[in-house]
């Protein structure tokens, strides 16, 4: 089962998709005004890493959520707060790895889109993606 889902990026917005066993979680974001996928890598990082909680905003003009990361163990939490809601939109754990892989992977699928006007303004997450990645090499050992 897909952890995380990111399409391809148009006109300054994507489609991000959380899945879980529980159900799925999908929000379309804006590049406006900052750049969510270099944040979200930099966050999964810092999580396997050793972090124990990072969040994210992901904008959905004129709205936002908020995707609040915790570690425990082995598994990745997450819980996404919309802009305005009173409690949590979705909540799910995911393998903490397996969810780091994945967001590599997508990103690397959606590399081409990144630095486009008509895609997606922000330039690829280079060093983002290799600090990720040599984290998860890291953590297996």
């Amino acid at each position: 089962m897909k952890a995380l889902r990111i399409s391809e990026p148009e006109n300054g917005w994507l489609d991000i998709c959380f899945t879980a066993e529980r159900g799925s979680y999908s929000i379309a974001a804006s590049h406006v005004p900052n750049d969510c996928i270099r944040e979200l890598v930099q966050a999964v990082a810092r999580i396997v890493s050793g972090s124990p909680d990072e969040r994210v905003r992901l904008s959905s003009e004129p709205g936002y959520a908020t995707c609040h990361f915790q570690r425990a163990d082995t598994e990745i939490s997450l819980v996404v707060f919309e802009h305005r809601a009173d409690g949590p939109a979705y909540e799910a754990s995911f393998p903490l790895l397996a969810f780091a892989r994945r967001l590599v992977f997508e990103c690397k699928r959606i590399r081409l889109s990144f630095g486009r006007a008509d895609a997606w303004q922000w330039p690829f997450p280079e060093s983002e993606i290799d600090a990720l990645t040599v984290a998860t090499q890291g953590a297996e050992h």
